[in-house]
């Protein structure tokens, strides 16, 4: 099952992740396999504070950042 979300995941051109607080497995390790240079995004009003510095951190509801998300791309 995870196969295809990893070919989806390295062929992206942006990859967003909405609400896990990046502690939802096994979706979360989907990061492991972004491809160098896509543009990453987490939407989470309670961000860990360990994150990667490559990805942009959108502090809101899903509801609200997913909007602020699309402004944004």
């Amino acid at each position: 099952m995870m196969e295809p979300a990893i070919a989806l995941t390295q062929s992206a051109d942006i990859f967003c992740v909405i609400g896990t607080s990046l502690a939802v497995y096994p979706a979360a390790s989907l990061l492991y396999y972004v491809s160098p240079g896509t543009r990453v995004f987490l939407i989470d009003p309670y961000p860990p504070t360990n994150i990667d510095s490559n990805i942009q951190v959108i502090r809101n509801t899903a509801t609200l950042g997913v909007a602020e998300f699309v402004n944004i791309i």
